[in-house]
This record gives C-alpha cells, structure tokens and sequence, in this order.
C-alpha cells in the first residue's frame, strides 16, 4: 500500500507536468498548432513547420484526502523549455522540465510525499514526401520523494526509448501509433521494465497563413509485467493500464485557443483504508485549456490551465497555472 501510494502519486506528478505517456497536448500522431509546446512522442516532429524555442513558468497547488481528512496540502513551481529546429526533411525536437514542491502536513503521517521532479526528452524524425514521418525518441524522468525518516529523500528514475510512426493522407487525416519500452529503478525495488504501446487518428484543416484547426485521439496500453525480488529489494510490478486522450485546437488571426482531456484506468488490486474491501479504482483524469498569441514570426506568449484529479480511496486533486512564451523564427 505505502509503495503503491507513491506510484500514483508520481504518475500524476508527471501527468501534471505534460511528460508523462504522451500528455502534453495529445502530441502522438500531429503537432501541436503551439510551436512552443514539448512534443510527446518523435513521429510529430515531422510535421512541424515552424523552428522555435519556448519556455513554461509553472505554479500548482493541491491536496491528498482521505476519508474526509486532508491528509496534506502542496504547493509546486518550476520551469520547462523547449527547442524544435529542422534541416530539410530531418527534425530535431528536445524538451526538459523542472518542479520543486512545498508539502504542508495537516496530520502526521510518514509518507509518501514529493519533493521535486525533473525529465527531459528528444525526438528525432525524418519525413519521407510528405507522406511519413517515422521518429526516433529517448525520456528520462527523475523524481525525488519524502518515505520516512529512514528514506527521507527517495530518488525513482524512469528512462524509456520511443519509435513511433505518422502516415500522413493529403495533408488532412493522420493516423499512426508507436511503442516506448520503460525501465524503473530506485533504491528500494529491483529495476522494472515494461512497454507502453499508443495508437491514434487525428485530423488537420488549413493554412499557416489562415485558420487552422486540429484535433487528436489517442490512446496508449500497458501489460501487466512483474519482476522478482532479489535480496533486500522488493518486486518491481507495473499494473495493466489504460490511456485515452482527446485534443482540440483552432487557430485565427494569431490566436490558439486549446483543449484536451485525458482519462486514465490502472488495474491495481489494493485494500481500501475506509471500508476495508478488495478494491481496483484507480482512475486519474485531466483536463488542459490554454490560449496563446502564435505570430508567423516573432514572440509567442499565454497561458495554459490544468485541472487533474485522482480517484482511488483516497482522492488527490491538482490545478496549475503555466505562462508559456517563446519565439518563432
């Protein structure tokens, strides 16, 4: 349970942050109409049209409640940047972030609770006439925890490479998928391994020069995989999960406005600490509205606003507020 506890909270840490399993902007067939933002998965890469760097200041807040108690409250600030640059038909995207978090305990409890965060990622694609972009990518992700007073500053490390494809049809619809092979490690469970394998449709309209819309679906599985303990270290096991993300963006006259939502299900068997029953609810949701000045040339600038939530007995409920600017050359 104490463990378990911890798993979800770093996957909603790295959710919150748009790094984890393709979140940021449900980039895993299209790029996002925002240049600035990090792009989730290689293939997209492709399909940029504009070199730019971009740069997030990030506040969050939020709190952990169980049965009724709030457990603790957090609050977390930290930055994210982001390069995309092409030559010719060959695109380099590399992103990384940072965060670090205030927790306030409202009762005593030992833990889990985060301290900070950090991930960075690249992405290589090539396209073919402009009918494929077939990417290459690599993630590392790093987040240190509070456990106890025995492990007070607990590091997980997550590494992964990603290969993905987008075929594109007429420039309009686009339909590819991908997989990531993940690698677990920290101080206390042997390594952990496992894929994550996506697939999405999406669908494109218009010019650069006028009105463009975008939308995305998608959707990213994950096996149930165990690895045995060896020693003092316990087993690393990854839950069968499921990942579904929806995207929506329009552009006009320089201006973006955006939206996703993005549900997530993980098959976690646990006992839960009110009624004391079997219990698999593990269902995280998050949902993103953004609006930014996107020029054909020059400075970027806007906000983008996130509420996430997790349901399992206890609830973990999460908003954050992103300035993000940046430049198109």
């Amino acid at each position: 349970m104490y463990f378990s506890k911890l798993k979800s909270f770093i996957l909603i840490a790295l959710l919150s942050c748009g790094f984890y399993s393709g979140s940021a902007l449900a980039q895993v067939i299209t790029p996002s109409l925002d240049p600035t933002q990090p792009i989730a998965a290689p293939s997209p890469a492709g399909w940029v049209n504009k070199m730019s760097a971009g740069v997030g200041y990030t506040e969050q807040s939020g709190n952990r409640e169980l049965g009724g108690i709030q457990e603790y409250e957090f609050d977390t600030k930290g930055t994210s940047v982001n390069l995309a640059v092409s030559f010719k038909n060959f695109y380099l995207s590399a992103s990384s972030f940072a965060y670090n978090t205030a927790t306030k305990l409202n009762i005593p409890i030992e833990g889990p609770y985060n301290i900070k965060d950090a991930g960075s990622q690249i992405n290589l694609s090539l396209v073919g006439n402009q009918f494929v972009s077939i990417g290459l990518g690599a993630r590392v992700a790093e987040s240190t925890d509070y456990l106890s007073a025995l492990m007070p500053e607990a590091i997980n490390k997550e590494q992964s490479t990603l290969g993905n494809i987008s075929i594109s049809v007429k420039e309009i619809f686009f339909i590819g998928g991908g997989i990531e092979r993940v690698k677990r490690s920290n101080d206390y469970e042997v390594q952990g391994l496992w894929s994550n394998t996506s697939a999405g449709i999406a669908l494109k309209l218009g010019q650069p020069s006028g009105v463009q819309f975008r939308t995305e679906i998608s959707s990213t599985t994950s096996p149930e995989t165990a690895n045995a303990p060896k020693g003092a270290l316990l087993e690393a096991k990854h839950y069968k999960t499921a990942t579904t993300r929806y995207a929506m963006e329009i552009m006009f006259s320089g201006l973006i406005f955006s939206a996703l939502k993005v549900e997530k299900s993980t098959n976690e068997p646990y006992i839960d600490q009110i009624t004391l029953q079997n219990s698999t609810t593990n269902n995280e949701a998050n949902t993103q509205g953004g609006v930014l000045w996107i020029p054909e040339q020059g400075l970027v600038l806007g906000f983008y606003f996130n509420n996430i939530y997790l349901e399992r007995d206890y609830n973990d409920k999460h908003s954050s507020f992103r300035i993000q600017a940046g430049y198109v050359f």
